[in-house]
């Protein structure tokens, strides 16, 4: 049996002369070198062929958006406000829940989305490439403020996405995108 995992197959040559870009490693770029306190990416989603020279992300096109069975996504800092939703795609279910610090009664919000509001909600998510995030952006230059976690629930398995004081690109298009399904405020 073999331990180590075989790099990915490149979608465009079929070759497995690939790697992973790493964010972080900027020693094949031509990029200038981090400093210690911009914020930091981990876990980037995109591969490189070495064969053909094409870069592509782990999920393309729109058909892993349909494998998505639920989404878990909490946002939230020392003083608040805070957010959480849960939306069961496969059920038609959401759970939106908003907080503050002090707040010891929870705002809890119940809905059945309509397979409209679920099918655009997915379609939303595709245009963030949410599946594509890196798996934690950070910024240790900010001791307080914001963290974020999204537990995203598909057919084989659990993807995992958090940060703290930075956000992927696309971040206000997906608080848009929570805040359209729910009803409710998401930021």
């Amino acid at each position: 049996m073999n331990t180590f995992a075989q790099a990915p197959i490149c979608p465009k040559c079929k070759t497995r002369q690939t790697y992973i870009i790493d964010p972080d490693n900027r020693s094949n770029q031509a990029l200038p070198p981090k400093t210690q306190f911009e914020p930091v990416i981990e876990g980037n989603k995109e591969y490189y062929c070495m064969g053909c020279g094409n870069i592509w992300t782990k999920y393309e096109g729109r058909k892993p958006y349909q494998k998505i069975k639920s989404i878990y996504a909490y946002i939230g800092g020392y003083s608040g406000p805070g957010f959480q939703i849960r939306v069961n795609i496969k059920q038609k279910k959401l759970s939106y829940t908003s907080f503050l610090f002090n707040d010891n009664v929870d705002k809890e919000h119940r809905k059945i989305p309509s397979d409209y509001e679920i099918k655009a909600f997915l379609s939303e998510l595709y245009e963030c490439s949410f599946l594509n995030w890196a798996d934690r952006y950070d910024d240790f230059c900010v001791l307080d403020g914001t963290s974020w976690r999204i537990e995203i629930e598909l057919d084989t398995h659990c993807d995992i996405k958090l940060g703290s004081n930075h956000y992927p690109a696309t971040w206000k298009k997906f608080c848009k995108a929570v805040a359209n399904l729910s009803g409710r405020e998401f930021y």
